[in-house]
């Protein structure tokens, strides 16, 4: 996280979907913070997190409420896995064939900070966030581990100790302090002795440009918060482009919630840890014609150990990689199906389909 400026949001106007009260896509806002747990991080206990002079979780919501809602400004999530769930009212409506809203963030050039973001629909209409989850796809999704889990312990003395991690990967570590913020406890102390997040873990987004240089990030190709620019295409984000579990893409007629969560695990000497930022969404009008590479056209894939079954709608070309990112083959895709012959099979391999129009869409691939 960087310096970070203030952002303002939002405008109104009307009509009526599905016999659903709701109003154009240029009203939709924010107008709940439903839950807000920040990860550990440099910026616990500042503004930033809406936790100065914080002793429960309930102080922390009705601040991140006033910052966020009231104010018109950012949230920082902290380090991996911090995350902030909002309503959205009146709900965003699914606009057929173009992007749907842009996330706010805090991302410059050399800044990017992704954050993963997830969307639900109020199926059940009881006004709860208690509906199923989907995940918005992303560029990295193919590089990423989508089911992480980390668990970060209260350090014996908060205001002077790194916060000491464990994850899913059998992997473990610490968050240092830095120079920068030496009198703040980073661990968010109206949790408990332990705090544990789950999700998605996305690759390492800092890098330094040489030794003793400054480190920078670039931002991912799409769909990701605190990624691009707010007033970039690349914040752009459609709703079409939820995909379940199973990495496949669902329809939903609008979104009532809406999830962002830090997807980058990183930490560095001279900015800290990596993390995602939010300060809201900006609707898109209906009509703009706007376009996002989040929208991937209908591509279905079937595999065994030695073949690779493709039906597409799209034009395009496969590039097959294995795990360790080489590219094992290529093959054009034409509109209907098609199969290719795999190599053997010793783990998985990552498929990768650029389609026509720019958009892309990954698979993981492996032995049965």
């Amino acid at each position: 996280m960087r310096p970070i400026y203030s952002l303002l949001l939002h405008t109104l106007t009307s009509l009526l979907l599905l016999g659903v009260a709701t109003l154009s896509a240029q009203e939709s806002r924010i107008t709940e913070v439903v839950a807000y747990h920040p990860a550990p991080g440099q910026f616990m206990g500042s503004e930033a997190m809406a936790s100065q002079d914080v002793t429960t979780y309930d102080d922390l919501l009705r601040k991140a409420q006033q910052r966020l809602v009231e104010e018109h400004t950012f949230l920082s999530l902290g380090g991996w896995g911090g995350y902030i769930i909002v309503r959205i009212q009146p709900a965003l409506v699914n606009q057929p064939n173009q992007a749907d809203f842009a996330i706010l963030g805090n991302a410059f050039s050399g800044n990017a900070e992704p954050g993963i973001i997830y969307v639900s629909q109020d199926a059940n209409g009881n006004g709860l966030a208690d509906d199923p989850w989907y995940r918005i796809r992303g560029s990295e999704d193919y590089r990423s581990n989508l089911d992480y889990t980390i668990t970060y312990y209260k350090p014996k003395d908060p205001y002077n100790d790194p916060i000491a991690w464990s994850d899913s990967e059998g992997e473990s570590g610490l968050i240092p302090r830095n120079k920068y913020h030496k009198t703040n406890s980073y661990y968010p102390l109206w949790e408990g002795n332990k705090i544990t997040f789950t999700g998605g873990l996305l690759p390492d987004c800092m890098k330094q440009e040489h030794e003793g240089g400054l480190w920078q990030s670039q931002p991912y190709a799409y769909g990701y918060a605190d990624n691009h620019p707010n007033n970039s295409p690349g914040s752009h984000i459609d709703i079409d482009s939820a995909v379940n579990d199973a990495g496949e893409l669902v329809h939903l007629e609008r979104i009532d919630f809406l999830k962002v969560q830090t997807g980058v695990h990183q930490q560095t000497e001279e900015t800290g840890e990596v993390s995602t930022e939010f300060a809201g969404i900006k609707p898109l009008a209906q009509d703009s014609g706007i376009t996002s590479p989040t929208a991937t056209p209908a591509v279905r894939l079937s595999s065994s150990d030695t073949q690779l079954q493709i039906v597409s709608e799209v034009t395009g070309t496969l590039y097959l990689y294995n795990i360790d990112g080489q590219l094992i083959l290529t093959h054009p895709l034409s509109v209907g199906g098609a199969t290719v012959t795999l190599p053997t099979m010793n783990d998985c391999y990552v498929a990768l389909l650029r389609l026509e129009g720019g958009a892309f869409a990954t698979y993981r691939i492996c032995r049965q």
